[in-house]
């Protein structure tokens, strides 16, 4: 099962997030503490910190394009900056991402639940789909759907009838599988993953034949 094949909406999603609420989720998340310190003081803090967090996760990514199979540094980073709601997420989701590429399923789960501890409500849905699919590799089905069970969005619907699907038919369970893969079809999924009409196509089969 790919995770991550079919998820380029979803990391427009968080660069679009990102981009649009950034800022002010660093500021509002200081905001306190500016009133105690003094704006001049914990302004220059707040700059200096942003700036070493910037710096360091950009680091990081480099050392990662450069050798993916080194992976220590990232995992560094997240432990150091568990207070950094922000950048200790997405470096989460990275890590989590290159620990699937190497079937270490168990910890990109770790790293995940990580993300989702810090994550804005915008980007949960997302990353439960991601976990509720390392769940389906670690045979953990109902963790699995009780994790899609906490989408809420809309526009996340066709993706978790897939990952139901999936999940369903790693279990042996034709007909929901097939009943959550025609759910999918009918949100949209083919246009992410044009792969779930075979898997119908061959459920219908077997059911034609099982008749």
């Amino acid at each position: 099962m790919d995770i991550y094949s079919t998820e380029e909406q979803q990391v427009q999603a968080i660069k679009d997030w990102w981009k649009k609420n950034g800022t002010s989720v660093i500021g509002g998340s200081v905001l306190g503490l500016a009133a105690v310190f003094g704006w001049r003081y914990f302004g220059e803090y707040q700059i200096e910190q942003k700036e070493a967090a910037s710096d360091a996760f950009q680091q990081v990514v480099s050392q990662l394009a450069t050798n993916n199979e080194e992976l220590t540094p990232l995992a560094n980073f997240v432990a150091a900056n568990q207070g950094d709601k922000n950048y200790s997420v997405f470096a989460s989701l990275l890590l989590a991402k290159e620990l699937v590429v190497k079937e270490d399923y168990a910890q990109a789960q770790t790293q995940l639940n990580l993300a989702l501890e810090g994550a804005p409500e915008e980007l949960k849905g997302m990353i439960y789909t991601r976990l509720a699919r390392v769940q389906a590799q670690l045979a953990e089905f109902d963790n699995a759907l009780a994790s899609l069970d906490k989408v809420t969005e809309p526009a996340l619907v066709a993706t978790v009838e897939l990952i139901k699907g999936d999940i369903y038919l790693q279990q042996g369970e034709q007909a929901l599988a097939r009943q959550a893969y025609q759910a999918a079809v009918a949100a949209g999924a083919a246009e992410q993953d044009p792969s779930v009409n075979l898997k119908l196509n061959d459920l219908t089969e077997v059911e034609a034949a099982n008749g």
